[in-house]
């Protein structure tokens, strides 16, 4: 048994060996060497002038560096010995001379012009609204939280000189009111408006406005020359501080929710002065 396995295997072991050498290929019809993808063939370019150099015949890596390092030096050297002349007399007569880094960049420039960055950026605009005083200033501080972020707006500080009224009224009905509207339109050369708010006053008349109380009670005692009896000093506000809330850089939905905002006093935000 084992003398047959011997015999098989050294039979086999021929069999292979003859048809690598190619002696079998009419036998089995396949050659040991055969090309597999003949299209590759197609795509070789000048195969005939492919040359193989024998190792022996390259040049070593230091003596490729030290020709490249010589030839940058024969290189630099010429360029030295030219800029003390005429640099001109060693261009070729069709070669432009190279432009100045300024002047390229201004080329490369004028070719891709920079966008602005405003002109991309999404527009904006500066709103403001107040004064408020330290009160009110709680209740927009409130009604500001969760309609813009608290980081894209600030206060800003502000003194309001005091204010005073030459004032008439309120009247308790429409009719008094109009008697009183055509009294001071007889008397002539007043100027006067209704006054809607602040509520107290509402159904009244402003004569004059004024920021010194002693303005506004020199201004009643001429009124008073003229026939005009009923009308009084009334203070307004006293000189405080207050403060003005402003939104230096409102996009266009920061403005649409601003519009919404309820503020004291029925103010409303506008453009920044």
């Amino acid at each position: 048994m084992l003398r047959s396995l011997v015999l098989i295997l050294l039979l086999l072991n021929l069999a292979f060996f003859s048809w690598t050498q190619g002696w079998l290929t009419t036998v089995v019809g396949v050659h040991p060497s055969q090309q597999h993808e003949p299209q590759r063939l197609n795509l070789q370019r000048h195969a005939d002038q492919l040359e193989v150099i024998p190792p022996e015949v390259m040049p070593s890596a230091s003596a490729a560096s030290a020709a490249l390092a010589q030839a940058i030096a024969s290189a630099a050297a010429a360029a030295s010995s030219a800029s003390e002349g005429d640099d001109a007399a060693l261009l070729p007569a069709d070669l432009p001379s190279a432009p100045s880094i300024p002047a390229a960049v201004a080329s490369v420039a004028q070719a891709n012009p920079a966008t602005p960055a405003s002109a991309t950026a999404a527009p904006t605009v500066c709103l403001a609204a107040g004064p408020f005083g330290s009160v009110e200033m709680g209740i927009v501080t409130s009604n500001l939280q969760g309609i813009v972020p608290r980081e894209s707006w600030r206060t800003e500080d502000i003194t309001l000189n005091g204010l005073w009224f030459v004032y008439m009224g309120p009247y308790p009905d429409r009719e008094l009111f109009n008697r009183k509207q055509a009294e001071l339109k007889a008397i002539g050369g007043i100027s006067f408006r209704e006054v809607r708010t602040p509520s107290s006053l509402a159904n009244g008349f402003v004569l004059g406005r004024f920021e010194q109380p002693q303005e506004a009670q020199s201004a009643l005692n001429k009124l008073k020359e003229r026939g005009v009896r009923s009308a009084r000093v009334v203070i307004i506000r006293p000189r405080m501080q207050a403060q003005n809330v402003i939104v230096p850089q409102a996009t266009a939905g920061m403005q649409t929710s601003l519009n919404g905002v309820r503020l004291p006093q029925g103010k409303r935000f506008a453009a920044c002065p």
